[in-house]
């Protein structure tokens, strides 16, 4: 008797801390979907979709959580994230997004939300915790380190997307799609400040054996299986590609400094003629006030230099557009970007005399 009464009471015991849990998850969610509803509704939508209000506005679009489809995560391909990858892509957003990051939220709040976030898909809650991969130790860089990542960028076929230079202008970019049919560009990883999930050695090394689920960027893990690279050879690419641009965003300053050319002002902007003058950086947004506006633009910042002898002053302005327009091989490319996007309900249906598309209004 004394036995049956004592697992009798470890039974009860056991149901009721399953109760108190789950009415804590309902709590939780509960909680989180207020603050859903108040910063997230309006891009996600209302049922996590991904077709909030603003959501046709923008490319790549807002992420469809009853998918479970997350680009930023630390498991393997395929698999759902972490608890601590989601709270890190709240946080910091999402970079070369319209994903802000959210430091106004508070611990709790962002416990609460993740909470909230689950519910929007079957996925979650169906066998254990997912788990980080192991993705080993960096085995140092170095100019051996960033030949043998060049040799690998070209053995992985990474060009074929991100272009030989890395500026995501490759033969492949033009067709590039994500999971729902929609354009999608390829990074420019020589702006590492806006790679999703950082810019470093660790992030891009990361980045590369966990893919960018819905998206054409596989996982390495495939061809270091396969022994096409080895796991060392998938570091130094992350070495190499951290080579190719400044892992953070340059300093921005107001003021383009303007150093006196002795020998006179370069006749042409070739890289000899500039060496050594100073560059200055001023990122550029979509163009938001006047119809049409835009807010996936392709170009997304400025390289200044200036030189002068005295008397006359010399610019030198950079900037990386991956269509290369007007490139006929990106016609189709911008087609599709004009029919995803909602440019305030205008569309082109003709060029100017100097290229640009002219607009109307849609008929709906």
């Amino acid at each position: 008797m004394r036995t049956l009464r004592l697992t009798g009471i470890v039974l009860l015991t056991c149901i009721a801390g399953g109760a108190t849990a789950l009415a804590g998850q309902e709590d939780a969610a509960a909680a989180g979907k207020l603050v859903y509803d108040r910063w997230c509704a309006e891009c996600h939508g209302a049922t996590g979709q991904g077709d909030g209000s603003a959501a046709e506005s923008m490319l790549p679009r807002p992420r469809d959580f009853t998918q479970a489809l997350y680009q930023v995560r630390t498991t393997g391909s395929g698999q759902l994230p972490t608890d601590a990858d989601m709270r890190a892509a709240i946080e910091n957003g999402l970079p070369g997004t319209t994903m802000p990051g959210w430091p106004n939220l508070t611990d709790g709040e962002i416990d609460d939300l993740i909470v909230y976030l689950k519910t929007f898909s079957r996925f979650f809650g169906q066998g254990p915790a997912p788990e980080p991969l192991d993705f080993g130790s960096d085995p140092g860089g170095g100019p051996a380190a960033l030949e043998a990542g060049a040799a690998a960028y070209l053995t992985m076929l990474c060009e074929e997307c991100h272009g030989l230079s890395g500026r995501g202008d490759g033969t492949s970019a033009p067709t590039l799609e994500d999971w729902r049919g929609l354009p999608i560009r390829a990074a420019d990883l020589t702006e590492a400040w806006y790679l999703n999930g950082g810019g470093s050695v660790e992030d891009i090394h990361t980045r590369m054996l966990t893919g960018l689920d819905g998206t054409p960027m596989p996982s390495a893990i495939d061809a270091m299986n396969s022994g096409v690279v080895s796991p060392d050879e998938v570091w130094q690419l992350a070495h190499y590609i951290a080579s190719m641009g400044p892992g953070e965003m340059p300093q921005l300053r107001d003021v383009i400094r303007v150093g006196r050319a002795e020998g006179g002002l370069p006749a042409d902007g070739s890289e000899e003629a500039w060496e050594g003058v100073e560059p200055f950086y001023f990122p550029l947004s979509g163009q938001i006030i006047q119809v049409p506006r835009n807010f996936a633009p392709t170009v997304d910042g400025l390289w200044v230099q200036g030189l002068h002898d005295g008397s006359d002053l010399a610019l030198r302005v950079q900037w990386n557009d991956p269509s290369e327009s007007p490139d006929p091989a990106w016609d189709e490319w911008q087609d599709k970007i004009t029919a995803a996007l909602d440019l305030d309900g205008a569309k082109p249906i003709a060029l100017d005399s100097a290229g640009a598309p002219t607009m109307r209004p849609r008929t709906r």
